[in-house]
């Protein structure tokens, strides 16, 4: 203990205040052996490094970083603010705003959301009706309702319905939480949904029992003597991949720089290596990540190609593309066929040339043709740059196609839709894009929805829904029906009735949850059909016309008269029948029985088209 003293202070971070506008600055943050100030950001920099002032006294500063630290002489010490626990604030505080009007009114957000205190931060209030959730992955299963599945930031993993039979609504008492720290992939296994997977930061990848809670690790570490023989050890990224086989659940790869494989849903003792390293290994690089909080020279995307067994597409976050096409017995670096050992272009490169050192954030091998894959880069961590990265191959990565059209926008997923390979879904750090012939062009999807920086896309065959992760505003679930025929020569046509989905007439049979006051909950989709309709120009009028297959007239909607995509709702409900005097009666009209109905487009009066509609019944009733 007395030589302790003796040893160095490490502590970093210095506040440095300024008096006359930046003229001049004068360090502040002493650290001594004994007292002085607690270590003020002490993580990365990109993490973390803001100071607020109090706007009422500018000798209070608040370090805005994992926990908070508040300094009251003008930055000189700052201690740890006791802010956080259960009842009070989550950590990883990313941002605070401090009431001009009243300091001890303060406005906390943090990895766990929002929080808000009136009294200094003695006692704080979460504020759950903000949907700040940050989700890495996301995927779907294939029960009915189907389920939502994900990883979010420092708030683990989670599971949840797309939609349930309470007529008050999906309440975060419909979730359940997976045992994890940092959440990435969640995947459940569609032929035995017993089995689900879950990961945490760095391959800390688990299965789990989903009816008895029992837990086993999928994590591939090196043995006692691969270790003793000096073998590198095993390096997942922060977000690492868990892939179950297309076409057989039971085959689950994990990935560190290896691919590793197993035939028995990852039950110890089944795994077995299928790929030497498939980064570029740069040793220097490597130390250098050891500095941070993250990994390097990973596998941080993979897919099995799902039109045939054992095809394998591999990207790293140094800039490698590999393929196998025998079952992970060979692989080929893609990259090396355009670049030399000095990373230089090679000549005479037929189609576009990929990126050599971007990050590679997705393989999308088509469902619809076995030589076509989709690839996207980013720069953003390596280059400090905001440009887009698409492209496709359809040989198998001998050429190479540019789908990047000049974006400016860093991509993190790209979605094939499973019905029109016409169709393509793009996540960036500023939204979600669609295109529908192939990549040529791309657009906003949506108008309304917030400008979020999407991580993550899944697709629900079934249902034909598009789930949303994003990283800070939580998951949403977009209708994408009508894109099973969307192709440019269909906007030529003057008017168009899409296919209908068949529609479930779902059972809301529950009354449970509040009712009163401001809570979190997501309101239930109606039990309704959605009905999509395209006109090219401006009419008089248009109207959607129900009938049963004998001719009578159920239900006539009212359409629009504007030029667009448009989607209107029918509750499956009939007319409301008059009363004897002509006036309507108060009551809605009876529901359908299940069956099939057909529905009409009119346009000025002119029937266009007519499609059929089928009511099926809640599985819960059969």
């Amino acid at each position: 203990d007395a030589l302790e003293i003796m040893e160095p202070v490490k502590k970093s971070g210095v506040i440095y205040r300024s008096e006359d506008q930046g003229e001049t600055w004068e360090k502040m943050t002493e650290y001594k052996q004994r007292g002085g100030s607690t270590a003020v950001n002490a993580i990365e920099a990109g993490y973390a490094g803001r100071i607020e002032v109090d706007p009422n006294d500018d000798k209070v500063l608040y370090a805005v970083e994992t926990i908070v630290k508040i300094s009251k002489d003008s930055g000189k010490t700052f201690k740890n603010a006791p802010w956080f626990g259960n009842q009070k604030c989550h950590v990883d505080v990313r941002g605070i705003w401090i009431d001009p009007l009243d300091s001890q009114h303060i406005l906390n957000g943090n990895d766990g959301g929002v929080s808000e205190t009136w009294d200094g931060g003695k006692h704080w209030s979460q504020k759950d009706t903000i949907s700040a959730q940050q989700f890495y992955d996301i995927s779907v299963d294939n029960e009915i309702p189907y389920n939502v599945m994900g990883g979010t930031q420092d708030n683990g993993c989670w599971i949840g319905p797309s939609r349930n039979r309470n007529s008050y609504g999906v309440f975060p008492a419909d979730w359940t939480y997976l045992p994890s720290g940092d959440g990435y992939y969640v995947l459940r296994d569609w032929w035995n949904p017993e089995y689900i997977y879950f990961e945490s930061q760095f391959g800390r990848s688990n299965r789990m029992n989903f009816k008895t809670g029992e837990r086993s690790s999928l994590s591939v570490r090196n043995t006692d003597e691969e270790k003793a023989a000096g073998k590198p050890p095993q390096r997942y990224q922060w977000d690492s991949p868990i892939v179950l086989s297309p076409h057989n659940p039971g085959i689950v790869y994990v990935c560190s720089q290896h691919v590793h494989r197993s035939y028995s849903r990852g039950e110890e003792g089944t795994w077995e290596t299928i790929s030497p390293d498939l980064s570029r290994n740069n040793k220097e690089r490597i130390e250098q990540s050891k500095l941070t909080n993250l990994q390097y020279a990973t596998i941080y995307t993979f897919a099995e190609s799902p039109v045939k067994p054992g095809v394998y597409w591999a990207g790293t976050d140094d800039g490698n593309l590999q393929l196998s096409t025998d079952g992970g017995d060979n692989w080929t670096n893609i990259t090396y066929r355009f670049y030399d050992e000095k990373g230089k272009p090679k000549k005479n490169i037929k189609g576009a040339c990929i990126p050599y050192d971007r990050w590679v954030t997705k393989v999308e091998p088509s469902m619809h043709e076995l030589e076509t894959c989709y690839v996207t880069y980013s720069g953003y961590r390596t280059h400090n740059e905001d440009a887009s990265y698409i492209f496709v191959t359809h040989d198998f990565g001998k050429t190479w196609e540019d789908l990047s059209i000049d974006m400016m926008n860093p991509v993190r997923d790209i979605e094939e839709d499973p019905d029109n390979p016409d169709v393509l879904y793009l996540a960036t750090d500023y939204g979600l894009f669609v295109s529908i012939n192939k990549g040529e062009t791309w657009v906003e999807m949506s108008e309304s929805a917030p400008d979020v920086l999407i991580m993550d896309l899944d697709i629900q065959k079934r249902e034909r829904d598009l789930v949303i992760g994003t990283y800070g505003r939580g998951i949403y679930i977009a209708d994408i029906y009508p894109f099973k025929e969307m192709k440019p020569e269909l906007f030529e046509k003057d008017s168009f009735l899409f296919n209908i989905q068949p529609t479930v007439k779902w059972n809301m049979l529950e009354r449970r949850g509040p009712t009163y006051g401001e809570f979190a909950k997501v309101n239930n989709p109606p039990v309704s059909a959605d009905i999509y309709y395209y006109l090219k120009e401006e009419v008089k009028s248009s109207k959607i016309v129900i009938k049963d297959l004998e001719g009578n007239v159920l239900q006539e909607i009212k359409g629009s008269k504007k030029a667009g995509l448009h989607k209107t709702s029918w509750n499956l409900r009939k007319k409301e029948d008059p009363q004897e005097d002509g006036r309507r009666r108060r009551s809605r009209g009876a529901m359908v029985e299940c069956g099939s109905y057909k529905v009409t487009f009119t346009v000025d009066e002119k029937e266009i088209s007519t499609q059929g509609l089928k009511v099926v019944q809640d599985p819960i009733v059969n």
